[in-house]
């Protein structure tokens, strides 16, 4: 029998513990947590259930809202809640919160259409639409409360409470919730119907979501197995992975890893952003001086360990190519930035190279901490850059070296099935 290290022995243990507060049992523990926050009596006869991350910090909350009504598709829900009614803040102290009993009546049905929607409202403020890893908070928080609240996709509407709209040239953000929600049209804030806008609707069911600027990545457990985006940490999750199944479940399935491997070259080009509240095209950062040359280089180097080597823009993709790209890829490289977070989406022991440089050193932990979540080698570069105006690296003779070593090693830990320990 082969003896197990201590380095393993200690990795066993902490999946163990991993699986307990990002695990399955997240579910039972998050859905075991609820309580009444309010039970309101007739005209309203409006209940609230209040489920809190108890062993998250912070310490946010999903909301189902039973029997509630709002002014327009958007407007603030009004509940029968009196102002005794208290929520958890995020620190954990209680709170008293916006949807109590507000002063402002809703008109009565001869003043204004009242009309009642028997299907599930999921009303949910983003946080970025543009930047992927900051919309992926988002995402995840939604299948969280999709898998909690047992929630019928095919029977949900999308309510959003912030204030986007276009994301320009990328559609990952309405691909996404299309797919989760196909069968009702999202509804944006504010609502541009104005006769819908005028309407009273009321619900049979609400969901509030998870706070969207922040999510399982990047949060501190207790006890802190999860230590926030700024720590390493090695934390499988089968969370994650139930949520990479559950977004890839209409892709058509992998062929069979062989021993040719693909090679995922993430580049890093203009993308637009809010500035503001409008969009604007943004330079980007930590850009690779001569990139097509050294991918150029490196596709010849590992060609001879039967390994090849694709450059993509993820910005301008829609959610199912950038899906299928990263599924069909056994190893990610690129330079820190937003494009690595679909890493979450690659296959289990696939690998994660990651190049820090500029105004980005090894000290940020996002991508080796998802890495980690979504049971990925890892492996990390460093190339200096010449100059603060753009961040621009430039790769010397040593560090295309490095990274062709660092390719075929990752490659090599890919073929070999075995389990990564990350560093």
């Amino acid at each position: 029998v082969e003896a197990v290290s201590d380095q393993q022995r200690e990795h066993l243990n902490r999946l163990r513990m991993c699986d307990l507060l990002v695990g399955i049992p997240f579910f039972v523990r998050l859905f075991n947590s609820g309580r009444v926050a309010c039970a309101a009596p007739a005209p309203s006869n409006t209940t609230v259930i209040e489920y809190t991350l108890q062993d998250y910090d912070p310490n946010v909350s999903l909301l189902h809202f039973q029997s509630v009504s709002s002014l327009g598709l958007t407007g603030p829900l009004h509940t029968g809640c009196d102002a005794a009614t208290q929520v958890t803040a995020a620190d954990g102290s209680a709170i008293t919160p916006p949807w109590v009993r507000r002063p402002d009546p809703l008109p009565s049905a001869s003043a204004a259409p009242h009309v009642t929607i028997n299907h599930t409202v999921y009303r949910v403020s983003r946080f970025d639409i543009t930047n992927p890893y900051e919309a992926m908070h988002s995402y995840i928080n939604a299948f969280i409360a999709v898998m909690t609240l047992r929630l019928d996709t095919e029977n949900l509407q999308i309510v959003f409470e912030d204030d986007f709209r276009d994301a320009g040239t990328g559609t990952f953000d309405s691909d996404f919730w299309t797919m989760i929600a196909p069968n009702h049209p999202q509804i944006y804030h504010p609502d541009p119907d104005p006769m819908r806008d005028a309407t009273v609707y009321h619900y049979a069911r609400v969901i509030q979501a998870l706070p969207s600027w922040t999510s399982l990545l990047v949060t501190t457990t207790k006890p802190p197995v999860l230590a926030g985006r700024g720590q390493p940490h090695h934390c499988v999750s089968s969370i994650v992975a139930s949520f990479a199944k559950w977004v890839t479940a209409s892709l058509p399935p992998e062929p069979p890893r062989h021993h040719s491997l693909d090679v995922l070259w993430v580049s890093r080009r203009r993308y637009t952003s809010y500035d503001g509240s409008r969009l604007a095209i943004t330079e980007v950062t930590r850009r690779v001086k001569q990139e097509e040359e050294l991918v150029l280089e490196l596709r010849r180097r590992v060609a001879a360990h039967n390994m090849s080597i694709s450059m993509v823009d993820m910005g301008g993709l829609t959610l199912r190519t950038t899906l299928q790209l990263v599924r069909a890829s056994s190893v990610m490289i690129g330079v820190h930035g937003a494009g690595l977070v679909w890493a979450l989406f690659m296959r289990r022991h696939s690998g994660l190279i990651e190049i820090f440089g500029g105004n980005r050193l090894p000290g940020n932990r996002h991508y080796h901490n998802i890495a980690s979540l979504a049971d990925l080698h890892y492996e990390e570069a460093l190339i200096h850059s010449i100059s603060t105006n753009d961040w621009t690296l430039v790769c010397q003779k040593r560090h295309v070296e490095e990274l062709y070593r660092k390719i075929v090693d990752v490659g090599d830990l890919v073929r070999s099935k075995r389990e990564p320990l990350l560093t």
